[in-house]
């Protein structure tokens, strides 16, 4: 399948990801939450518009952060 999401698709997709990231950080041992949200949005990533890839991905970090699995700025490891 090549269909891209259009924005509001990616949104509806984003906002789950929100809900599975907050049960993701009750759920999963706190050094492997990252890699687990990780996991769920590559299977969004697919299906990410070129247009939207920076998009995506800023919010996936917001998402990531919100969900205390990262502190804000904070550097890679």
């Amino acid at each position: 399948m090549d269909a891209k999401l259009t924005r509001a698709e990616l949104n509806d997709r984003l906002d789950w990801l929100r809900s599975r990231a907050a049960q993701i950080a009750r759920d999963v041992v706190q050094g492997e939450q990252a890699e687990a949200v990780a996991g769920e949005t590559e299977v969004i990533e697919q299906y990410v518009a070129p247009a939207d890839w920076t998009y995506f991905h800023q919010r996936v970090e917001a998402i990531i952060r919100e969900a205390g699995m990262v502190e804000p700025d904070s550097g890679d490891e």
